[in-house]
C-alpha cells in the first residue's frame, strides 16, 4: 500500500508543477518578483517545495505554475520562467509537497491541492513579500 500511495503522490505533484521548465511553446508573461517563507509545525520546511496554483487557471494555459523551493531558514523565491523572476500578477492558492524520510511527500498529501491549505496569495505588479506562511 505505500508503494500505491508514493505513486499517487508522484502524480500529483507532476500535474501540478507542469512538469518542467518551460519549453519555447509556453507563454511567456511579465512576472513581478515575490518571495516569503514557508513553516509547517512552527519549523521551516526545508527542501519543500511551494506551488502557486492560479484561481480561475484557463483550461490549457500555457503559462508555467510559479514554484519556490524552500531554504534552510524556511525562505522561497518564486520562479515561474527564470530563476528568482517571481509570478504573474494575480490570485493564487498554495499547494505543498516535501519530500524526505525516504518519502516522496513527508506531508502525506497534507497539502497536495489549493483548497487543503487554505491560502490565497495575491501577486500584484512590483515587489511582492508575502512574508510567513504557516501552515500546521
Amino acid at each position: 500500500m505505500p508503494r500505491l500511495a508514493a505513486a499517487c503522490v508522484g502524480i500529483v505533484f507532476t500535474i501540478l508543477t507542469g512538469c518542467t521548465p518551460s519549453p519555447p511553446t509556453q507563454e511567456k508573461v511579465p512576472c513581478h518578483p515575490a518571495s516569503g517563507s514557508l513553516f509547517i509545525g512552527g519549523k521551516p520546511a526545508k527542501g519543500a517545495t511551494i506551488i502557486f496554483v492560479p484561481k480561475n487557471e484557463p483550461a490549457g494555459s500555457k503559462i508555467p505554475r510559479p514554484r519556490g523551493t524552500v531554504g534552510d531558514d524556511g525562505s522561497f523565491q518564486v520562479t515561474t520562467f527564470d530563476p528568482a523572476d517571481g509570478a504573474p500578477p494575480g490570485e493564487y492558492g498554495l499547494t505543498v509537497i516535501w519530500p524526505g524520510n525516504d518519502q516522496d511527500d513527508q506531508l502525506n498529501g497534507r497539502y497536495s491541492l489549493p483548497d487543503k491549505a487554505g491560502k490565497t496569495l495575491k501577486v500584484v505588479e512590483g515587489k511582492n513579500d508575502f512574508g510567513a506562511i504557516k501552515l500546521k
